[in-house]
């Protein structure tokens, strides 16, 4: 027999899952980098003693996720609070893999000292009432045992789905809380190895068969409580933050007369500088429409050519039948590359390409195209999904004539059949240069002559002199540059002389308690600044061999290791940055221009995004301790082990 399911759909990160309701099930405890119960009206475990982590060693049964790994002197304690867990008639199964084992009887589980399943020095698996050995298991090898406890009659054992001959008398029935990987009581009785998808099933009304435990056997947990699992969705959209553009571009040719070359695409290793968005009203609201952001295609005058190259990659499970919807709105053409196989091309002068209806177009799961609307050429079908890491590139042209900033596109493929991608990582902080969120100090200093500014390294300005009210700039070029990165300006301005024409502005932000951080940073400036976190100057941009307002701004990434990467432009960064502070954190912008330019005469548009992984909720314990949270003030400070 199978189980009965009853399923509702909901919405979580715009996936849809099923969530289901499983007649028997009392508690399912999978050691996914947590303890807590996934399935039924059992409780949540907790370490009980000595000290348990995870392991990424799993079954090939199961095939991803965690294990639990136990040391001998640990256990995992689940209550009774809430659900008795008190059946004569019940299932009980997981998956081991043994270390060496000190004594007969090392408790697996354990139920009040009225039912512990045991293995022994040489894998014998007993349980108790009689401690009759009904089967073993090997060192070092997964093994899915199975106890069937049967109303005061007795107690069989499947191992890796087969029924073990035997029966084990009992004594009585369970009771008590649950304990996994030892007993109620550290005396040196408990499990040394692997554990993982601990499952415990009432019988009395839904009883497992042997076909249901050989299937979990062979299959681990999920894939029995969810045997239809849910479609879900991967989106690659056309989010700025998700791409890098390639150094490599090429010619968009004349207006109206673009056909795309068939060259090879750009090597990968070329994409190495910082996406922006378009400025172009018209892709803005075709992007709300399709719910996506905006990628920024210029023509550059002929200088950069105009067709450049966008690369992003995502991640599919095995699959069989994988299947994409794909909508595109573009000024003024662009060529669709998934896995280097070209699938669509918009090359078409004769419509507005950014209106409604968009270029469309359904991959279905036997391969084939359909579905197509305003694309000039699709392929004539696509299967080369593939498991693991996919690549799609997008190159996006605008004729040669046009100027900087005029082209862009908004883009949207949705994958389905294809696997659960994470949720999107979105920032735990951003900070913009908006003024309404900046003071300014009264403290100021020399700009230097033109084409000369060397940062003195000096200290910073007191944080008691940032009393003043920020202004924003009024440059035409710095204001498009904010435009495209969706920020706000702040001034910086020379004043002829006086006052000088650096200013210090300062702002704060918080961040909760993380385990790991990294950051992306992107500047636009007239003529020159330099960027301090937390009294620390991580970049500085003073070149004035290029104009800093234009794409591509100035860029740089900060690794979860403190490293720093991804660097565009910027004339100095730091080799490493990590003083992160949990709680209140300072960011300071040194704005120059030179002292021989007028008031007004600079500004910058800045973005900071600070990306962070919040502490497992087992982790939240030395919080209790009062003062030492104060471990969480510097980065990758994990609270507890």
């Amino acid at each position: 027999m199978r189980v009965v399911l009853t399923c509702s759909l909901s919405l979580l990160f715009g996936f849809a899952l099923t969530v289901c309701s499983h007649a028997g099930v009392i508690g399912y405890w999978n050691f996914d980098d947590t303890y807590a119960n996934q399935a039924g009206p059992a409780s949540d475990g907790a370490l009980a003693y000595g000290t348990s982590v995870f392991s990424t060693d799993v079954s090939a049964a199961i095939g991803s996720g965690k294990s639990g790994s136990f040391d001998s002197v640990s256990a995992i304690q689940v209550p009774t609070t809430g659900h008795p867990m008190d059946s004569n008639d019940f299932n009980l199964s997981y998956f081991i893999k043994r270390g060496a084992q000190n004594g007969l009887y090392q408790r697996i589980t354990s139920r009040g000292n009225t039912f512990e399943t045991t293995v022994g020095q040489n894998g014998e698996l007993s349980s108790y009432g009689g401690w009759s050995t009904l089967g073993t298991a090997n060192e070092g090898v997964w093994t899915h045992v199975a106890w069937v406890n049967t109303s005061f009659v007795g107690r069989n054992l499947y191992v890796n789905g087969v029924l073990q001959p035997g029966t084990v008398g009992m004594s009585t029935s369970a009771s008590g809380d649950l304990f996994l990987g030892g007993i109620a009581s550290d005396n040196g009785e408990s499990y040394n190895g692997l554990l993982d998808d601990v499952l415990l099933w009432d019988n009395t009304t839904n009883p497992l068969s042997a076909g249901d435990i050989a299937f979990i056997a062979n299959n681990g947990v999920d894939a029995f409580l969810n045997p239809n699992p849910p479609v879900e969705v991967i989106s690659v959209t056309s989010d700025p933050r998700q791409w890098m553009l390639s150094t490599e571009r090429q010619s968009g040719g004349p207006a109206g007369t673009w056909t795309p070359t068939g060259d090879p695409l750009p090597d990968a290793s070329t994409y190495t500088l910082a996406a922006s968005p378009t400025g172009l009203g018209h892709i803005f609201t075709a992007a709300a429409d399709i719910g996506v952001e905006t990628l920024l295609g210029d023509g550059g005058n002929g200088t950069p050519e105009g067709l450049q190259f966008y690369r992003t990659t995502f991640d599919l499970d095995p699959s069989s039948d994988v299947a994409a919807d794909i909508v595109l709105a573009v000024d003024n053409g662009a060529q669709i590359f998934i896995n280097g196989t070209e699938v669509a091309r918009e090359t078409s002068f004769q419509t507005e390409n950014w209106a409604q209806p968009y270029s469309t177009l359904s991959i279905n799961g036997d391969g084939s195209i359909s579905d197509v609307t305003l694309f000039d050429l699709v392929a004539p079908s696509f299967s080369d999904w593939r498991a693991g890491q996919n690549e799609l590139v997008l190159a996006i042209r605008n004729p040669d004539p046009e100027g900087l900033g005029g082209g862009g596109l908004a883009f949207r493929m949705d994958v389905t059949g294809a696997g659960s991608p994470p949720p999107p990582e979105l920032p735990s902080a951003t900070v913009t240069s908006d003024p309404d969120q900046w003071m300014l100090s009264t403290v100021r200093t020399s700009g230097g002559p033109m084409s000369d500014w060397t940062p003195s390294g000096d200290p910073l300005p007191d944080a008691s002199t940032f009393t003043l009210t920020a202004s924003p700039t009024t440059l035409a070029h710095v204001l498009g540059a904010a435009a495209n990165l969706g920020v706000e300006t702040l001034n910086g301005d020379g004043g002829n002389g006086l006052p000088e024409g650096v200013q210090y502005y300062r702002t704060t932000f918080e961040l909760d308690p993380f385990i790991d951080i990294s950051a992306e940073l992107v500047l636009a400036v007239d003529n020159g600044a330099a960027v301090f976190i937390n009294g620390e100057e991580v970049a500085r941009e003073t070149s004035f061999d290029a104009a800093n307002w234009a794409s591509p701004y100035s860029s740089l990434t900060i690794n979860e290791d403190g490293s720093i990467g991804n660097v565009t432009l910027f004339d100095w960064v730091a080799p490493s940055f990590d003083n992160w502070l949990m709680g209140e954190n300072e960011l300071i912008i040194a704005i120059r221009n030179p002292d021989a330019e007028g008031l007004n005469a600079g500004g910058i548009g800045l973005r900071l995004d600070v990306f962070t992984q919040v502490p497992e909720p087992s982790t939240w314990c030395l919080l209790a301790l009062g003062g030492l949270g104060l471990l969480f003030y510097r980065r990758r400070k994990r609270i507890c082990g």
